[in-house]
């Protein structure tokens, strides 16, 4: 998959790890610092576009990704949209409601996914509660005949499903309270 990213900053750095980890490209990349915007392109083999209206018409792209602040997600959804290309913002997704809701509505019309982040925090989180549970139980579970999948499912799934749980309790929390932060604001 090739990536374009708008918005340079720190969030942008962990995505860019990310792809990397799990065979993705950063093809393209812009920000409102130039400076910024070429150090990235730098460090992460993408080219450096002047606008990101460029980004979302780049042909080596096949979504992009907005590390940018919710007042500007609308303006790149819109191109992508219209070059159907699939696209990724932050939470909380806009500053009102009825930006929220232009932007879905966009991205239905045009076909494309509008993908908003609040995975990472679950899947992470997810991942702790699942690392937490005691070796002594997998080695059990391995031990009686079990297989990989079988004890995933039947001892470290169950036993870490109170920290799944918290993950996701977390997660859809920190999207609806950063949501209404923003629309209070």
């Amino acid at each position: 998959m090739r990536v374009g990213i708008i918005g340079t900053g720190a969030i942008a750095q962990l995505h860019a790890r990310a792809y990397r980890n799990i065979g993705y490209h950063v093809r393209a990349c812009t920000d409102v610092s130039e400076e910024a915007g070429r150090r990235f392109a730098t460090v992460t083999g993408a080219g450096f576009c002047t606008s990101y209206e460029a980004v979302c018409r780049h042909p080596d792209v096949d979504y992009v990704d907005v590390c940018t602040f919710p007042d500007f997600r609308l303006q790149p959804l819109e191109i992508c949209a219209a070059h159907g290309k699939h696209i990724q913002v932050q939470k909380p997704m806009a500053i009102s409601l009825e930006t929220a809701r232009a932007m879905i509505d966009t991205a239905r019309r045009a076909g494309i996914v509008l993908g908003v982040m609040i995975i990472p925090t679950v899947a992470s989180l997810a991942e702790d509660a699942m690392s937490a549970v005691p070796l002594a139980l997998r080695q059990g579970s391995l031990a009686m005949g079990a297989n990989r999948m079988q004890t995933t499912l039947r001892v470290v799934f169950p036993a870490a499903l109170s920290g799944i749980a918290a993950a996701i309790v977390l997660g859809l929390s920190r999207a609806v309270g950063e949501t209404m932060i923003v629309a209070l604001a």
